[in-house]
């Protein structure tokens, strides 16, 4: 991977240190590197060597790719909005990650942006369509999520009271007492 960076004004009590590092997309995007899948899984070795968690965010990955992360992982989040464009691509992640061999009950379905009443997708049609039961939530709180990134601050600096954070925190916690983020 690339552009390896430390930071630890992360605001949560279960972690002062964490490690991110960004694909190659999302730092050159004219001329992205091509990246050099075979150093995954040592990579994510050393990842598990050098720290108590890891989280990666992976998003538009091969299915190949993401069954190598899910397989390294305790928990994976399938993070989605309730709309059928989501729908279907987290079905077709869900059923992907299966076919190469992913425990089911490791995949977690997140709905992001969650507003009750402003869906015109329901709760239960996205279960049905997943074939899954057990859905996480993060609200929608556009404006605290848009002001931390327009001001390159955490959500703890730029809206320290942000229903997302709540939200986010409280999956973490959940995921801890299942094991999902509290072992390596």
């Amino acid at each position: 991977f690339s552009s390896r960076r430390r930071h630890t004004r992360w605001n949560c009590d279960w972690s002062s240190d964490v490690c991110s590092s960004d694909l190659p997309a999302s730092v050159r995007f004219a001329e992205p590197p091509a990246i050099a899948w075979q150093n995954l899984e040592p990579a994510l070795l050393a990842c598990k060597l050098a720290y108590a968690r890891t989280i990666v965010d992976a998003p538009r990955v091969p299915i190949p790719v993401a069954a190598t992360l899910a397989a390294a992982s305790v928990a994976v989040l399938i993070v989605m909005q309730l709309c059928v464009k989501d729908i279907q691509t987290a079905r077709e992640l869900r059923q992907g990650l299966v076919d190469q061999g992913v425990p089911p009950e490791r995949l977690i379905t997140v709905v992001n942006r969650y507003n009750r009443r402003a869906s015109m997708i329901t709760v239960e049609q996205a279960q049905r369509a997943l074939q899954s039961n057990h859905f996480e939530f993060v609200s929608n709180d556009f404006e605290s999520v848009s002001r931390s990134i327009n001001y390159g601050q955490t959500l703890a600096e730029a809206a320290p009271r942000c229903c997302v954070r709540k939200d986010i925190r409280q999956l973490l916690d959940r995921l801890a007492l299942q094991g999902g983020v509290a072992q390596s």
